[in-house]
């Protein structure tokens, strides 16, 4: 199930930014069409990671690289909430630009 998420979030980026390229920004919106699956997808790894997790014969080592993931999970959906609450308190930040925009945060 994991397998066809990420193919459903890498179908739907590759398109958007496709037509994004070749100069379709308004399209760029509908990259939010991949957020059910990454919803599901932290779902599933959360998931498997608490229960390995719980596994009493699991490895010190292997313990340790668990939580880092786990971790990196938690990170990430705290991520996606400050940005889904920053974005309608802050409306004039231009959340998607260019790479090459003048003053960029790329440069």
């Amino acid at each position: 199930m994991a397998l066809a998420l990420l193919g459903w979030i890498a179908v739907v980026l590759a398109v958007v930014v496709g037509l994004g390229a070749i100069g379709y920004s308004k399209l760029l919106r509908y990259a939010i069409l991949v957020t059910p699956a990454t919803v599901l997808l932290f779902g599933i790894a959360a998931g498997e990671l608490a229960r390995r997790l719980a596994d009493p014969g699991l490895a010190p080592r292997e313990r340790g690289r668990v939580r880092g993931l786990l971790g990196l999970a938690v990170a990430g959906l705290v991520l996606e909430v400050a940005q889904g609450v920053f974005t309608p308190l802050d409306p004039g930040v231009d959340l998607i630009r260019p790479v090459l925009w003048p003053n960029s945060w790329f440069f």
